[in-house]
């Protein structure tokens, strides 16, 4: 885990197929073992199909309008010079990977988990095959911070605000003993202890908990940072109020002794359709914090 974040004393285990049960029994029986316990898949949530891009009239959507963004936009910029410096809100996206050259984008700071080094953009040289699974943290990023007032593509929502990406995907995202099962976490802490960031997107997530990566949103929590989630996606699951974490930390749902009840920890969100209806891909229940329109949301184009 990167600095800043007290975990030191983690160790990951890799194992071949069948064994996770017996090793997590023979380890917890060790006086100086803490805790055990199976580290959880994450993946990203979307739903591609509600994802158009670069429309002709990008402030002229019905999400925008409904909020009365444009109105505030125009008062702002009525009133205020743009923001600069420590007047902008940073926002960590920590994602599968931001593209740096996009002209519709501007990384203030970056980071890759993986390669431990300070480019988050996806690699030059893919496969078709392999590009769409780079699309989704550009188009995130987005959403949070695409440039204004440039005649280009979308506007953030957030109007000035700064952007930290953070990139957790091998390049070769088929290479699994690559990526560590918690890069996504590992990325969370990066980016609580280094960006300075006010608030930290996490549009991913599985449905088991666990206690390593609780502990890592509440360190991210206990530094004032404003933690935003999906509530997740339904993924085919008969249930749609199954929890999905990390949105659902807090709010008392892992039934484990470590978990602390506190409904503010991560402001899970699920996705309202243009009806203002649940959007039929989004999960719902007492994890879910606040809901958001999630349904032809544009973004910007990502190769």
């Amino acid at each position: 885990m990167p600095l800043g974040v007290n975990f030191e004393k983690c160790y990951s285990i890799r194992h071949h197929a069948g064994q996770s049960a017996g090793l997590v029994s023979a380890l917890a029986g060790f006086p100086f073992v803490e805790f055990v316990e199976r580290v959880p898949h994450d993946e990203v949530d979307i739903d591609c199909a509600d994802c158009p891009t670069m429309p002709a009239n990008p402030e002229m959507n019905y999400y925008m309008n409904r909020v009365r963004a444009c109105e505030a936009f125009d008062f702002y910029n009525s009133n205020n010079a743009p923001p600069t410096g420590g007047a902008l809100t940073r926002v960590a996206v920590v994602d599968n990977a931001i593209m740096t050259d996009h002209e519709d984008i501007t990384v203030a700071m970056g980071y890759d988990v993986i390669h431990n080094d300070n480019n988050p953009a996806p690699p030059f040289e893919m496969n078709l095959g392999n590009l769409g699974r780079f699309t989704h943290g550009t188009q995130v990023a987005s959403i949070v911070a695409g440039n204004v007032n440039n005649n280009l593509g979308v506007s953030s929502l957030g109007w000035f605000n700064q952007l930290i990406a953070v990139k957790t995907q091998h390049d070769r995202v088929n290479h699994t003993p690559g990526t560590p099962p918690s890069a996504f976490y590992a990325g969370v802490a990066w980016a609580a202890a280094n960006g300075a960031v006010q608030v930290i997107n996490m549009s991913w997530g599985s449905n088991r908990p666990s206690q390593m990566n609780y502990n890592v949103i509440v360190e991210a929590w206990n530094r004032g940072i404003i933690l935003v989630s999906t509530a997740g996606n339904i993924d085919g699951l008969p249930n749609p109020s199954t929890p999905r974490y990390p949105g659902w930390y807090g709010k008392g749902t892992t039934g484990m002794p470590w978990e602390v009840v506190n409904p503010l920890l991560v402001l899970s969100t699920a996705g309202l359709n243009g009806a203002e209806d649940r959007h039929t891909t989004s999960r719902f229940g007492p994890g879910v914090s606040v809901s958001a329109y999630g349904a032809d949301i544009r973004v910007a184009d990502s190769p």
